[in-house]
């Protein structure tokens, strides 16, 4: 049963000024892990999510919540069902109807109709086919009654899910697993021009009616998400495991031609890329988990990407979901392990690769520097001494090794050709992982 408490949060003070980017709105000491955002405009919305905690608890200390706000964030009500063990996806085709999905045994769904006063649980029943699993990752509804679930099966069979009476009853459409992310979990991107594709790149041309699979090689991005633009133009963001490296990176593939080809790019101040928005024909954001940069923007489909600043930029954050108000493209909102919003689209566009002693890839921890480089590159820590230091192509492939038994080091990289590389050092405080350019 789902409860309605209403509750005000203690919010952060923020001055929005005119050259704000994305900033901090509401941050509860990391108490909840928020998966889904959506809002209706401006200011109007609603997150969901569920408590996070640092070690194993009782099942009874798991639950699924509901925020809504009204005042673009300022105040929130909070919406609890302890009958589920979290929520993860939020889908509002009409104004006042929504629905929320998650983790509940028996499966379930929640629905609104008076725009989250009330909320109804509905037990998902599939007459055609034994539902493989109770965790529901996301949901999408062409319209107020015919909308579709995505499954996390463990290996089996996906299934996706079909209703077409506002949620009361599903059928089953059966998709093959993916090799690499073997079930069919992803958001709806676009159904304009009858058209829309999951995750593992099964497409619609008909409203979801049939659906099929290209015999097209992925790109090797793991965790993905994805957006595409039109049938041919669109972007999968995800993680790729460098197994030399021991790292996990994060990834951005682009395709023009509906999938045939990809071009795939690394980031490598992102432990991986969680969320995926595109604002226009050609605007996209994507973000993920950082303890510098969050968020980057490409205003090209894709093809050029540049960072957005986020404010507080001292705390390892994690954004899970991005969503703009179809009202105005400048006011948007991001969430994870904080709740971040913008007003200006996010902000000045900052370069990838700046010159000289400009370094976009360090924090107050580590610094890597010139970005581009010639003929030496810099490194130094704040506190941890340096223990070895490793020079990668972007392949994986260890090309130097450097001793070391200080806090900074010059490396001679006048040997290696022009071309992206990254940089591996391990330090008594951690390693740290970077990527560089060396031009000439």
């Amino acid at each position: 049963m789902v409860r309605f408490l209403s509750i005000s949060l203690l919010l952060i003070s923020i001055n929005c000024s005119l050259y704000s980017q994305w900033h901090l709105i509401q941050d509860d000491d990391s108490v909840f892990w928020y998966t889904g955002v959506q809002f209706i405009d401006d200011t109007t919305g609603y997150v969901v999510g569920y408590p996070s905690y640092e070690s194993p608890v009782p099942d009874s200390l798991i639950y699924g919540i509901v925020l809504k706000t009204n005042n673009g964030g300022s105040t929130w009500d909070t919406i609890i069902d302890h009958g589920s063990y979290g929520f993860h996806g939020i889908h509002f085709p009409c104004r006042d109807t929504g629905y929320v999905v998650g983790y509940c045994i028996p499966p379930q769904i929640f629905k609104t109709v008076d725009g989250g006063l009330n909320w109804q649980t509905i037990n998902i029943n599939v007459t055609n086919n034994a539902l493989n699993s109770y965790i529901f990752s996301s949901v999408y509804f062409i319209n107020c009654t015919v909308g579709y679930l995505t499954t996390l099966n463990s290996g089996l069979t996906g299934s996706l899910l079909r209703t077409e009476d506002g949620g009361y009853t599903w059928s089953t459409i059966l998709l093959p697993t993916d090799s690499m992310f073997n079930y069919p979990n992803g958001k709806f991107i676009d159904f304009n021009n009858n058209f829309a594709v999951l995750s593992t790149m099964w497409k619609t041309m008909d409203y979801g009616y049939t659906w099929f699979h290209d015999p097209f090689p992925l790109p090797l991005v793991s965790d993905r998400r994805v957006d595409f633009f039109d049938v041919d133009n669109g972007i999968l963001a995800g993680r790729y495991y460098f197994p030399n490296l021991k790292s996990n990176i994060g990834a951005i593939a682009v395709t023009n031609n509906g999938g045939q080809s990809w071009a795939t790019e690394y980031f490598d101040n992102f432990d991986w890329l969680n969320a995926v928005f595109a604002i226009n024909e050609t605007e996209v954001f994507v973000a993920g988990r950082s303890s510098s940069y969050l968020f980057m923007k490409s205003p090209d489909k894709g093809n050029t990407w540049y960072y957005q600043q986020s404010y507080p930029s001292s705390i390892l954050a994690q954004i899970n979901d991005i969503h703009f108000p179809s009202t105005n493209k400048k006011v948007g909102y991001a969430v994870g392990s904080h709740i971040f919003k913008t007003i200006n689209g996010g902000g000045e566009l900052i370069p990838l690769s700046l010159p000289d002693n400009n370094m976009p890839f360090s924090n107050d921890k580590f610094k890597l520097y010139p970005n581009p480089a010639n003929n030496i590159i810099n490194i130094k820590t704040k506190d941890g001494i340096l223990n070895t230091v490793d020079i990668y192509s972007s392949s994986g492939q260890l090309l130097q090794k450097t001793k070391s038994n200080k806090t900074q080091e010059s490396i001679d990289i006048s040997g290696l050709p022009p071309g992206n590389y990254f940089l591996r050092a391990i330090t008594r405080e951690g390693v740290f992982v970077r990527k560089f350019v060396v031009v000439r």
